[in-house]
């Protein structure tokens, strides 16, 4: 016989049905269409790095921590928005 978390657990499973939304769809859409632009701009600053450096008189180097920093940033701000998304939804 079958305990009653046994039985409820799998009728769960059963009837476990996703709901799919319109505009997941387009939330999907933006952000994905975002971090297409925000990386093209991130990765474009290596074809002026060199003579944005000549221009600040710095280091080829110097102006690719900038580069890093962003890129490093937006990952710390993708895994703490995925969290809060995931804690407190989109409502």
């Amino acid at each position: 016989m079958k305990s009653v978390e046994e039985h409820h657990h799998h009728h769960h499973l059963e009837h476990h049905e996703y709901r799919v939304y319109p505009s997941r769809w387009l939330v999907l859409v933006t952000v994905a269409s975002l971090n297409v632009g925000v990386n093209t701009l991130l990765f474009s600053y290596s074809a002026v790095a060199n003579d944005a450096a000549r221009y600040f008189d710095k280091e080829p180097e110097d102006i690719d921590v900038l580069t890093t920093v962003a890129l490093l940033t937006s990952l710390i701000v993708a895994l703490v928005a995925t969290w809060l998304v995931d804690t407190l939804g989109l409502r």
